[in-house]
């Protein structure tokens, strides 16, 4: 049986990282279902919104995401769309939750 992984490509780098961790992750016997995606600069470069409507989907449906640094658009260098992944799917840093949540407090040392 096979992860359902939602691989999001934000870009420049990212087409050199996403295939080699692929292999790897391969290599390692890991059985992964790609649903493939792109976000930040490189989907508006191809005419869509920095944050598709349909990768928004796939990684609610699955649950599980690998992502690459999403560019931001030379126009508008200070607009982050990694942290607006982040509030769109009402996620936080691993830190800042933790600390603040009685279920995992005990786990923090």
């Amino acid at each position: 049986m096979s992860l359902r992984v939602t691989l999001i490509q934000g870009g420049e780098i990212g087409h050199d990282l996403v295939p080699a961790v692929q292999r790897i992750l391969t290599a390692a016997g890991v059985a992964i279902d790609w649903d493939e995606h792109i976000a930040g600069y490189e989907a508006i470069r191809q005419g869509l919104d920095p944050l598709p409507g349909p990768m928004l989907e796939s990684v609610r449906r699955n649950g599980l995401a690998l992502k690459t640094k999403l560019m931001s658009a030379p126009d508008k260098p200070n607009v982050n769309f990694n942290v607006m992944l982040r509030r769109t799917l009402q996620l936080v840093r691993h830190g800042e939750a933790a600390k603040k949540s009685a279920r995992v407090e005990g786990t923090l040392r």
